[in-house]
């Protein structure tokens, strides 16, 4: 889907905990790795570092195919609590860099 930029700053320009878990959001139902995502990340980054990486991890550490994968081999609540975990965990990897870059 296309998003304008202008309304993309708008909503993660600022450097809040919402900015960051709207990139999260963003971020986790795309499969992608870090060449694919890499014009997103730099537009990103004139916006907020932080949320750069915070959208990073996201994209990185699950995507739908991967959870409709483990869907196929796993237990649906077994795929609830791993999907849930690393979405808890790149968030709190993200507020962790709110001090650090800013």
């Amino acid at each position: 889907a296309y998003v304008p930029l202008q309304s993309l700053s708008e909503l993660i320009g600022g450097h809040t905990v919402l900015s960051g878990l709207i990139a999260a959001l963003i971020g986790f139902p795309i499969h992608s790795d870090i060449f694919s995502i890499a014009p997103v990340l730099l537009l990103l980054m004139d916006l907020s570092d932080t949320v750069a990486m915070i959208f990073a991890l996201a994209a990185m550490v699950i995507s739908v195919p991967g959870v409709i994968m483990l869907a196929q081999a796993l237990r649906p609540k077994a795929v609830a609590q791993y999907a849930g975990v690393l979405i808890v965990l790149t968030l709190l990897c993200g507020a962790a860099l709110v001090p650090v870059l800013g």
